[in-house]
């Protein structure tokens, strides 16, 4: 009797009163669901056009960087250019600084150039512009190890000044650090002056004369004040080398 008096009518509004929330409970997983499947849609997009993007940055810089290389390269061959003119008979080979070494009581660095391109031991290592690096002191077929002016090996002949008196470059390890070798053995009579220029003198046939050492930035004496020695700070900025070039033959007087 209930239900045909309307009694339905109460269960399902009951139904319908209780299902209402459900209803919207599950709308609004639905449509957090949605969202989330949006975002996580546009995050792997934008990650992989973010990923995209960094790739074509670096690539970006990378020819950058060999456009940079490629320029500098130019200018240090149009640097050497005149120092060949000046020097024809002088035959380089250039090499490229790829490590440094790193004992502490030595100072040397490594080219890829070796006996292929036929570099020797003793071979003269300078600059585009001409300033001394130092000398090949060992080789392998592919490689070749280059101990600088500084190192505590040296030994190289002097000329000091315009006037040319002669005297010998020798590495010391108290100065190696400090990028300066010392100038000694002046010859007798001979005096030291700060800011004198120091040039190769070719005694020993490996390096040829009249290289740039650089200068003398300090005079110091020993032996009771009796004997001067010079400190010679290179005109090579050793540090900043990228690129060499060595002196594989030249001209000799007899």
């Amino acid at each position: 009797i209930w239900l045909a008096r309307g009694g339905s009518d109460a269960i399902v509004g009951g139904v319908a009163a209780a299902r209402a929330p459900l209803v919207s409970a599950a709308e609004k997983f639905s449509g957090w669901l949605n969202g989330m499947y949006v975002y996580l849609y546009d995050y792997d997009r934008l990650q992989a056009e973010n990923d995209a993007l960094r790739t074509q940055i670096a690539d970006a810089l990378e020819e950058a960087r060999s456009g940079m290389d490629a320029v500098e390269e130019n200018v240090r061959l149009s640097r050497l250019r005149v120092l060949a003119e000046a020097h024809p008979d002088y035959v380089f080979e250039s090499a490229r600084v790829v490590a440094w070494g790193t004992e502490n009581w030595t100072d040397s660095f490594t080219v890829a150039k070796g006996t292929e391109q036929g570099l020797v031991e003793g071979n003269c290592v300078i600059t585009e512009d001409g300033y001394l690096v130092g000398q090949v002191s060992e080789v392998g077929e592919n490689w070749a190890t280059v101990d600088t002016l500084v190192d505590v090996d040296t030994s190289i002949g002097a000329l000091v000044g315009e006037d040319g008196a002669e005297a010998m470059l020798l590495g010391d390890y108290s100065l190696m650090h400090l990028r300066q070798a010392r100038l000694a053995y002046p010859t007798e009579g001979s005096q030291l002056f700060l800011e004198e220029h120091i040039y190769t003198s070719g005694s020993g046939g490996l390096i040829p004369e009249g290289i740039v050492i650089g200068t003398i930035t300090s005079i110091q004496s020993e032996a009771g004040g009796q004997t001067e020695y010079g400190i010679v700070t290179p005109a090579v900025d050793l540090d900043d080398l990228v690129q060499v070039f060595i002196v594989k033959d030249f001209e000799r007087e007899e």
